[in-house]
């Protein structure tokens, strides 16, 4: 069977598993993806116990036998699990969606017109390794200015925590950005103590950057040269992230060792790089805008 008649058939076992016809399957498929093999016989007394249900012993197996039937339940013996080929087509299905979601959010966000065949599709598996991502951009980006004053950096962000993570990096990329005359500006809407101790570092080094800004578009945006990098994160680092700016009343051993833990958690996020002159103007236009002396 092909991947994706197996998707297909992973989204016709999810779509009937919603009705109340199949609760039943549902319950079998949660107990077995926590408890396996079990027999049918165990699985039916769990099933009792946790979901009380009123199904008997000969229900639950007809169950059992329709889910085999369709691949999704494999039998050893007297014993049942879950398919592996099925968990992975699963999988693949999830990862599909998921990717599809972030398409779609993208195109809310930049519009219809944006020319998403320009638009290129990274996934990571980490925030770490995002970050290790945007260094060897930023350094390519530095390496490439001809020094004339004409390639600027922007951001929009939530809150930033680069330079409270890699301090000495962030100095030194710092100093290149000046020797390339290139300028740098940061948008980041929150204001605690902590966003505004990041601000106040960025400045000192150069790099223009502002609290409390609200950020209506609700997404990550960077601008590098004619390239406009949207970030979607995973919603619970974004929340983590945000209990972490709230709760450090500065940059202390603390923050950094809370932040740690999140960029070293194995989270996916999806990054959409755009390369359209309209928009890429228009957004960091928007950003410069809160820097120009009114």
């Amino acid at each position: 069977m092909s991947l994706s008649s197996n998707n297909l058939l992973v989204t016709n076992v999810l779509v009937q598993c919603n009705g109340n016809a199949t609760e039943a399957k549902d319950q079998v498929i949660s107990l077995l993806a926590e408890h396996f093999p079990l027999s049918a016989k165990k699985l039916y007394n769990l099933m009792k116990k946790r979901y009380l249900t009123g199904l008997t012993y000969h229900a639950v197996y007809k169950h059992l036998n329709e889910l085999a039937a369709k691949k999704v339940v494999i039998k050893n013996g007297t014993e049942y699990q879950l398919s592996g080929e099925w968990i992975k087509n699963l999988g693949a299905f999830a990862s599909s969606m998921e990717v599809n979601y972030a398409q779609k959010s993208a195109t809310r966000l930049l519009g219809d017109d944006s020319g998403m065949e320009n638009v290129r599709l990274l996934t990571f598996n980490s925030i770490r390794s995002f970050d290790g991502f945007l260094r060897r951009l930023k350094e390519s980006f530095v390496n490439d200015a001809s020094g004339d004053g004409k390639k600027v950096i922007c951001w929009q962000v939530d809150h930033s925590w680069w330079n409270i993570l890699y301090m000495q990096e962030q100095s030194e990329i710092a100093q290149k950005l000046k020797e390339k005359n290139i300028q740098s500006f940061f948008l980041i809407e929150g204001d605690t103590k902590l966003d505004r101790w990041v601000a106040e570092f960025y400045n000192k080094n150069g790099i223009n950057a502002k609290t409390g800004i609200k950020n209506h578009t609700k997404a990550v945006l960077g601008v590098y040269g004619n390239t406009l990098i949207y970030t979607i994160y995973p919603p619970e680092m974004l929340t983590e992230i945000d209990s972490i700016f709230r709760d450090c009343k500065g940059f202390t051993d603390k923050a950094v060792g809370r932040l740690t833990d999140v960029m070293n958690k194995n989270m996916k996020l999806h990054v959409l790089m755009v390369k359209n002159p309209y928009m890429v103007e228009n957004y960091k236009e928007n950003i410069l805008s809160h820097f120009k002396a009114s």
